[in-house]
């Protein structure tokens, strides 16, 4: 069955129907808005959320496909965690779309297509992804369309679907550069399918292509604009080939343990093996596009591995166009193995979420008062650690900083500063005031390198944000840098973020008076 790649999987019941699950999948997306505005926001979501608030043809780390998704859903003001995660979401559920009519055409089956698209809502890191402000969010979107519409192309060689695949292609690339590999896989595929080679005869594809590359030409002309930045960013390390390290190249092959629980990944893993060894058999189109639109992708993070880490998500969207081959293969399990399986993944993911809307339902309040002195030091350098732990408060913060702003008088401040790109970022998205975040020449400046700001001026005065645990040396080192900023720094305020009631932890935000001239002048320089 896995040889031939079609099987007659017509719906004859409730599950088979592709209604039923049209609407499980609008009860799953109803749930994902409910997640979605009850956690609050990572530092880098903010970040990425002051994308939409200045929209660009491109920004520091990233093409600008996401800054556009996010200025197009924001309908909040003042926003909040679900205004700035609304475009994953939605993005998500017509990944699900596409992806259903991608397997359901692939395989001419209608169970491959719900299969599908019930890996793709069950599988940990997409479900995870459908509530994270990412640039994974629209190059998912736009990989999906893409890998619908070229198999729609190869099907029928109607000139449409080439048209369409370009322009889905080009939004792919205008979203990450992880669609790079993407266009190219679809290549290697015309290339080596015998079936679809005749289209390489036709000037459709290389329209298609053509296509593509006029939509990404905005974003290319706009690092030529700003010295390479982006490309400077991305694509250095992988230039310079540091020193191999074994648990580089391991962690590639065991991220998706989590990323797609352990389960799916080892179907994926028998699947991608079996269509390997099959082919001098000759493979169907279904099999053939399966393997060459997520195989080489994930290769190519092999290599990086090799004298780079590479981050836990980005092999993610390696693994879709494999799905419907995977889907193929669960229809050969008995109902009650395939229950199992899909059982298993869901409730990885499930815990996930869980653990995202309440990460410490106790743990984080009750330990203050009763643990032992020596149990509590390690619980709360647990929580310094946590990777949860760092949302919680800002929005305390945020309300501390917009009154200090409005307060106006003498000594009104006029900006929000820290040493951290991410969390300057936070800072100001809490406080409703991105026009006035700020990071010194001494920061990671991230996108502030390009950003202006009528705040920004020589005199500005700025409320400084720093975290309250660190080493003594660290605040000195600290200090210093904001004295070669600014004229005069005033003593910390702390600020105390409760949770749920109990002490969590602190800020201390230093009042910052009198910018120098001389910093701006460094600023426009980049010279820091």
């Amino acid at each position: 069955m896995l040889r031939s790649g079609r099987v007659d999987l017509r719906p004859q019941n409730l599950l088979g129907n592709p209604w039923f699950w049209f609407f499980a999948l609008l009860i799953v997306t109803t749930v994902r808005f409910a997640v979605a505005a009850s956690h609050p926001l990572f530092e880098t979501e903010c970040y990425y959320w002051m994308y939409s608030q200045n929209l660009g043809f491109g920004y520091f780390d990233h093409p600008p496909m996401l800054g556009f998704f996010l200025h197009f859903f924001n309908f909040w003001d003042p926003p909040s965690s679900l205004a700035a995660r609304l475009h994953c979401i939605v993005s998500h559920f017509f990944c699900s779309i596409f992806l259903y009519y991608y397997g359901r055409n692939l395989f001419d089956s209608v169970k491959a297509g719900i299969g599908a698209a019930l890996l793709f809502n069950i599988i940990p890191i997409y479900s995870i992804l459908a509530i994270q402000n990412q640039p994974d969010a629209p190059l998912m979107f736009f990989w999906c369309a893409t890998l619908l519409c070229f198999e729609r192309s190869v099907s029928t060689g109607k000139p449409l679907w080439w048209i369409l695949a370009g322009f889905m292609a080009g939004g792919a690339l205008l979203s990450k550069f992880h669609a790079v590999p993407l266009v190219g896989s679809l290549f290697l595929h015309l290339l080596f399918f015998g079936k679809d080679r005749k289209h390489l005869a036709t000037p459709w594809p290389y329209i298609g292509f053509a296509i593509a590359l006029s939509c990404y030409l905005p974003n290319f002309i706009w690092n030529a604009q700003n010295g390479w930045i982006t490309y400077e960013f991305q694509f250095d390390r992988l230039a310079e080939a540091g020193e191999f390290k074994p648990v580089h190249l391991l962690g590639v092959f065991l991220a998706p343990l989590l990323l797609l629980s352990p389960w799916v990944y080892g179907l994926v893993a028998v699947v991608a093996t079996r269509i390997a060894k099959q082919f001098r058999e000759g493979l169907s189109r279904g099999m053939a596009l399966s393997f060459w639109s997520s195989v080489p992708l994930f290769l190519f993070f092999v290599y990086v591995s090799f004298s780079d880490s590479v981050k836990i998500h980005w092999t993610a969207p390696a693994f879709i166009g494999l799905l419907p081959a995977v889907a193929v293969t669960l229809q050969q399990w008995s109902g009650r193995r395939r229950f199992m399986f899909c059982s298993s993944a869901m409730v990885m993911t499930l815990l996930i979420y869980g653990y995202l809307v309440f990460p410490f339902l106790v743990s984080q309040s009750l330990p203050n008062s009763w643990l032992p002195p020596t149990l509590k030091a390690e619980f709360d350098e647990h929580l310094d650690k946590d990777w949860t732990s760092q949302n919680y408060g800002f929005d305390r913060l945020g309300k501390f900083l917009k009154e200090q702003l409005d307060a106006g008088g003498e000594g009104d401040f006029d900006l929000i500063a820290s040493w951290r790109f991410d969390r300057v970022a936070t800072a100001a998205f809490y406080a409703g005031e991105p026009d006035r975040a700020f990071v010194p020449a001494f920061g990671d400046r991230r996108g502030y390198t390009l950003w202006e700001s009528p705040y920004i001026r020589s005199g500005a005065n700025a409320l400084y944000v720093s975290r309250s645990r660190k080493s003594e040396s660290r605040t000195e080192r600290e200090f210093e840098d904001l004295r070669d900023c600014f004229n005069q720094i005033g003593d910390p305020i702390v600020v105390e973020a409760p949770f749920e009631g109990h002490p969590f932890r602190e800020f201390e935000v230093y009042p910052c008076y009198g910018l120098r001239k001389d910093v701006l002048i460094r600023l426009a320089k980049r010279d820091f």
